[in-house]
């Protein structure tokens, strides 16, 4: 979910992926404080026009998930599979493992301590109704320590109220398995190589079987590596196109599909047409190096990109409490129409805090993403008896 920094792509790819990752951030918000505060639009009798324009920009949570997917597996599938094939700076996976683990605990760590303090005190302290969505499980500590392990909806429940964390295990997951999966590239003829193909395979397999939308997502992820590496082709490519045809698809799916109330079966469909066309338009940015769009190249998408994991990661037990806390006080705020104009101003008060601790959080670990990284190569580097002394040191890069 973060543009890799030490790859150079051109302006308007790369603003691109930034824009693609902070209107996808933003979206899955809307999302969330729509279904907490207001009762979604199917809810309500006799919808104002106001209303269902918020209901329709508010339902794309899910897309925008398919979104961070294939835009992961591009830029990080899309590395391993360069590295794989580079005499110059091939894949090392000490070095591959160090930028992928501080990429995600660097950030999971204080979630999980913001997500611990924010549902002690409106379900332990205000007892707020909101928290009956999830069963105590979800509260309890062994929650907590298989989110440490990535073990989220693969073999514990979501830690808290922070569901959207079952997709860092997914991330997390898909890191590991897909150098496993492709290591014969390195060295075809190596039955050790393709030892470890099949042990990633069957990792994938059991967690797929644990939680079939793993295995579902991994097929997104792997669309945006071979994306990636595919070779670019501008007769092809029509970026223009690929916008106005992605952003049809998803109004129709978010006006015909039936959304949530599908079977994964047809969900899935509607994901992997999703998954399509937005591979197809991020080709054809791909494809397309003299391409100009100034509004992708202003700086204030790499800006709101920088804490798009951040946002994502912290939203939601931030948002419970806040739901929880005016609730109490003025009886609006939790599944509730609004119908005043200061109703839609704590909505929106509320997108603003989100955003705001996001940006917070992001500030203090996001950014420091490649200091971390030094201070732990440097500590890698020491000495620490005989194998460690060995060991050749690990190169960092910033992600």
């Amino acid at each position: 979910m973060h543009t890799d920094r030490s790859i150079q792509f051109q302006p308007a790819l790369s603003g691109f992926m930034d824009a693609a990752r902070w209107i996808a951030a933003l979206a899955v918000v809307l999302s969330h404080v729509n279904a907490m505060l207001v009762p979604l639009l199917r809810n309500i009798d006799d919808p104002t026009r106001f209303e269902k324009g918020w209901g329709f920009i508010t339902g794309f949570s899910h897309h925008a998930v398919v979104v961070f997917f294939v835009l992961s597996g591009f830029l990080v599938g899309g590395k391993v599979l360069r590295e794989l094939r580079s005499r110059e700076r091939p894949f090392s996976p000490r070095r591959y493992f160090l930028d992928r683990f501080t990429r995600i605990y660097l950030v999971l760590i204080p979630v999980l301590l913001i997500t611990a303090a924010a549902d002690a005190v409106g379900r332990g302290l205000l007892n707020g109704p909101t928290y009956v969505a999830f069963g105590p499980e979800h509260y309890a500590w062994p929650a907590y320590l298989g989110a440490l392990f990535s073990q989220q909806e693969i073999l514990t429940p979501t830690p808290g109220y922070n569901h959207p964390l079952y997709t860092l295990a997914n991330e997390f997951w898909y890191y590991l398995i897909f150098p496993m999966i492709v290591a014969p590239l390195a060295a075809p003829k190596s039955w050790k190589h393709w030892a470890v193909t099949a042990f990633g395979c069957a990792l994938l397999i059991f967690q797929a079987y644990r939680e079939p939308w793993h295995g579902i997502g991994f097929g997104m992820w792997l669309v945006g590596a071979l994306i990636a590496a595919a070779p670019a082709n501008r007769r092809i490519s029509k970026p223009l196109v690929g916008v106005l045809a992605f952003v049809a698809v998803l109004v129709l799916i978010r006006v015909k599909g039936g959304g949530s109330q599908n079977s994964l079966a047809i969900r899935s469909v509607h994901d992997y047409v999703v998954t399509g066309f937005f591979a197809y338009l991020l080709f054809a940015v791909k494809s397309s190096p003299d391409l100009r769009w100034k509004v992708v190249e202003l700086p204030i998408n790499a800006r709101l990109a920088d804490f798009s994991y951040s946002l994502y990661a912290s939203h939601l037990p931030v948002l419970a409490l806040y739901s929880t806390v005016i609730y109490q006080g003025t009886g609006f705020g939790y599944h509730t129409r609004a119908t005043a104009p200061w109703h839609w101003g704590a909505v929106v008060l509320a997108v603003l805090l989100l955003e705001g601790i996001g940006f917070g959080l992001g500030q203090l670990t996001e950014r420091n993403t490649k200091k971390v990284r030094k201070l732990i190569g440097q500590w890698a580097e020491r000495p620490h008896g005989a194998v460690a002394a060995q060991m050749a040191p690990i190169q960092t890069t910033e992600n």
